[in-house]
């Protein structure tokens, strides 16, 4: 059900990787507001997701909730009872340690989601599963086996990594795993920042690997680009495991440029949301992990008054600095951080929180308003999925031989116009509204390499020749470099400055791939000939 990066079908066990490198390195005296976490209120997914509301005290599951993720999940949900489990002890540590710090409350036990028999009991009202699914053996099973624990109403929230989007995560772990850097050693985050740091400012993995948050800690490096697993999904095989478990898509929590159902609509494609997510991530535009809520199939939302958010509802029992910050709300306006905005922020000026707080105690609150749940709201079409001819097929990395052959790091970007055809599907700028609302990655620094579109503006003549001629496959082991040599030299004191060891002897193959990623990167055009 997985794609994958490199010659694995399927990860290896995790647990001793955050044993070592307990994930994210977030300081245990970092907290967030309440009113901040707004979006990780059970109630506002449910109204999202068209669920209706929870009961009174509702069970929640953090599934695999890392050394954070237990912490912002009950911190909104006070009045939950929240489960939190994970397969390394050592985040687990943190966790207890984290929540006791900042006196929330939260179960905490040790539970490998790769042990089915294993899971917790349900039933839940909401299985929280951030950046864990790809690294279990069997995702699909795993999802089914939350979704036969979740309550009538119940909702999975999922973040797993777009296979598309990936590519050029993935294309700097290769360029770690080529040099034998991993995680068991201490020294070699710092070793593949430093590379990345050698490349120009513009290579498009030195500004993937700066522009990655979580490259600014050791543990974030391990966890993006030393990991034991390149796992990522395309939106047809997220959906095929969905299905699977009896679930549908409800919600996805993207800026609106990856918002399926808005997208769909602005652009004219009249297609399912589960479509359009692939296509947005096909082209480059997603520009996010996928985070979806899934509710139950056939879950309708039960009647509900509208009512403003339990978070920002100055009327709510709430802690004292809660309180002088909803307070500071009333007197300067309520700034939050909004993961379905284009700005990221959601802001109301003081005169509208105030006026929305008095709409709600007179009762008069309507769905449309900000920071409401619940009400009238107009129903979501639930997206039931598509059919997708031949995926699996533009999975296998490819090498060609030749004097002018495209370079391979851009194999996934030719494949989504090849694909783009076979399925009968349009190309971006074949859609007269694209570019109203597309936001794309290029810019004047790194004018191309991100995007299929960008990369064919740059190269269209050449890629049109391409995929109307015939071409012969071959390896880096059978490929050869002009003039190899100064290849090999080149990319021996790139990784030599940074420890002596990395600037060693290794196979041509490697060595070729490496200068290919590295300083061969900035032509679109290859000579694997010789």
């Amino acid at each position: 059900m997985s794609a994958v990066a490199g010659e694995e079908a399927a990860p290896p066990p995790s647990r001793t990787l955050y044993e070592r490198w307990p994930y994210p390195d977030i300081p245990l005296m970092a907290s967030v507001p309440r009113p901040q976490v707004w979006q990780l209120h059970l109630d506002w997914l449910r109204s999202e997701a068209g669920v209706g509301p929870g009961p009174d005290r509702p069970r929640i599951w953090v599934a695999g909730c890392g050394a954070w993720q237990a912490y912002p999940v009950a911190h909104a949900n006070p009045h939950a009872e929240v489960l939190a489990t994970d397969v390394s002890e050592a985040s687990l540590r943190l966790t207890r340690r984290r929540l006791a710090l900042h006196r929330v409350e939260a179960t905490v036990a040790h539970g490998d989601l790769d042990d089915l028999d294993g899971l917790p009991e349900g039933g839940f009202d909401w299985i929280e599963c951030f950046g864990v699914l790809m690294n279990l053996r069997d995702p699909g099973a795993t999802l089914r086996a939350m979704a036969a624990r979740l309550n009538p109403g119940g909702i999975v929230r999922l973040m797993v990594y777009p296979w598309f989007g990936r590519r050029r995560v993935f294309q700097v772990a290769r360029v770690a795993a080529l040099l034998g850097l991993g995680y068991t050693d201490e020294r070699h985050p710092a070793w593949l920042s430093a590379l990345m740091k050698r490349l120009p400012p513009h290579h498009p993995l030195r500004f993937t690997f700066e522009d990655y948050t979580d490259a600014q800690t050791p543990a974030g490096v391990v966890d993006g680009f030393l990991h034991v697993s390149g796992v990522a999904f395309s939106a047809h095989e997220l959906y095929t495991m969905v299905e699977a478990a009896g679930l549908e898509l409800a919600l996805v929590v993207h800026r609106p440029w990856g918002d399926p159902w808005a997208m769909g609509s602005k652009l004219g494609l009249g297609w399912d949301p589960w479509a359009v997510l692939y296509w947005l991530d096909l082209w480059q535009e997603l520009k996010s992990n996928f985070v979806v809520v899934l509710r139950r199939k056939g879950d309708a939302a039960a009647p509900a008054s509208a009512r403003l958010h339990p978070l920002v509802d100055p009327d709510a029992p709430m802690n004292w600095a809660d309180s002088l910050r909803l307070l500071g709300g009333r007197a300067v306006g309520l700034s939050l951080q909004d993961r379905r905005a284009a700005s990221g922020r959601l802001r109301l000026s003081r005169t509208e929180y105030a006026a929305l707080v008095e709409r709600h105690r007179e009762g008069r609150l309507e769905a449309g308003d900000p920071l409401s749940l619940f009400g009238d709201r107009p129903a979501t079409a639930p997206a039931r999925g598509f059919a997708l001819p031949g995926e699996v097929e533009w999975r296998r990395p490819r090498l060609y031989r030749g004097a002018a052959v495209p370079h391979p790091a851009w194999d996934h970007q030719l494949r989504a116009f090849t694909f783009t055809q076979r399925a009968g599907l349009p190309a971006p700028d074949a859609l007269g509204a694209w570019e109203a609302h597309g936001n794309p990655l290029e810019d004047e620094v790194t004018p191309y390499g991100f995007s299929p579109l960008a990369t064919a503006r740059a190269h269209g003549e050449r890629i049109t020749r391409w995929l109307g001629s015939a071409h012969e496959e071959t390896t880096w082991a059978a490929a050869r470099l002009p003039d190899e040599a100064a290849a090999f030299r080149a990319v021996r004191d790139w990784a030599g400055a940074v420890a002596p060891e990395l600037g060693g002897v290794r196979p041509d193959a490697d060595l070729r791939e490496l200068w290919a990623l590295t300083f061969g990167y900035s032509e679109f055009l290859l000579d694997t000939a010789g």
